[in-house]
């Protein structure tokens, strides 16, 4: 089976969620299986049903009171987080059995390699 992977980045509020959840209604209603992946730690609201959340491994909100950061740093140090634990994150992709994985990810700074390594490490097999 060849898994299709869309991955949607941009900063916050750019629309990102939105698409992700336009693009798998219309992936469904023309009958492919999908799983969508919400890998912002910030959002507050998310327009979808995820397969898989991050805030299930790093929520910026509960960075921001660990660590007495606003919500620019909270949000820096949450991808930062996020990059750690990308060892799990993977795990969750191994054995998706779904045509299309659509995911919504905050890209913060283009020029941080680290960042570049969560849209690279989901495209590989």
């Amino acid at each position: 089976m060849v898994l299709n992977i869309v991955v949607f980045v941009g900063p916050a509020g750019a629309g990102k969620s939105s698409l992700v959840a336009a693009y798998g209604r219309w992936l469904e209603s023309v009958g492919l299986r999908t799983f969508k992946v919400d890998l912002d730690p910030a959002a507050d609201y998310v327009p979808y049903s995820p397969d898989y959340d991050i805030r299930r491994l790093v929520n910026a909100r509960d960075i921001a009171l660990k660590y007495g950061l606003g919500p620019n740093g909270a949000l820096v140090k949450s991808i930062e987080m996020v990059t750690e634990k990308l060892g799990d994150v993977i795990v969750e992709f191994r054995n998706v059995e779904a045509d299309f994985v659509s995911v919504s990810y905050t890209h913060l700074r283009a020029h941080e390699t680290s960042l570049h390594i969560v849209c690279r490490l989901l495209l590989e097999k």
